[in-house]
């Protein structure tokens, strides 16, 4: 599976064309094929500095959440990149963390520590946004459907495969320290 996601568009007032690619990991913005490195701190969208078609230079923000996806903002002006997703599609996007909390009532009866919690949050979120980018990029709401309970298995298996492995990495600290003293 391709995790890049390319989209081009175009801004009026703005040379040339414009692209913006993004991973799991982070994204990447093109004015005419080369990269636009960010500028500003980030909060409330990642700004970059554009060539206008006046010689000029202006700020163009990115945004991105769950619901609505990757959205321009140029000027005032607020242009959605991806397809919104419906509420039924926000709801299917969910089924990860329904997973990985009914996997936790069935096999530890409902004990859950902090680490545990940042396990669920954080394969949670990763399995959410998987699922959210894959409704965006199917129509078909059966294979949507069925990409869903894929991606959900496998972040509840991170999640637990995940917890194992911390689990015994702190044992073996905690035994080594009880031993030591």
């Amino acid at each position: 599976m391709n995790w890049t996601t390319e989209l081009p568009f175009i801004l009026d007032g703005v040379e040339g064309d414009l692209r913006l690619t993004y991973t799991p990991m982070g994204q990447k913005f093109y004015q005419n094929g080369v990269e636009i490195k960010r500028s500003g701190s980030g909060f409330g969208g990642q700004k970059y500095k554009v060539q206008t078609t006046d010689g000029g230079d202006n700020v163009v923000k990115v945004k991105a959440n769950i619901k609505t996806g990757r959205q321009i903002v140029y000027r005032g002006e607020t242009v959605n990149l991806e397809t919104p997703l419906s509420a039924m599609s926000t709801i299917l996007s969910m089924l990860p963390f329904v997973f990985i909390v009914v996997a936790i009532v069935v096999f530890s009866h409902g004990q859950i520590g902090i680490l545990g919690g940042a396990l669920l949050g954080g394969c949670g979120a990763l399995g959410m946004l998987a699922s959210a980018n894959i409704i965006r990029s199917e129509n078909n709401f059966v294979k949507q459907l069925l990409y869903t309970l894929v991606v959900s298995v496998a972040t509840t298996l991170l999640f637990f495969a995940l917890a194992i492995i911390l689990g015994l990495i702190f044992g073996t600290i905690l035994g080594v320290a009880m031993f030591a003293f």
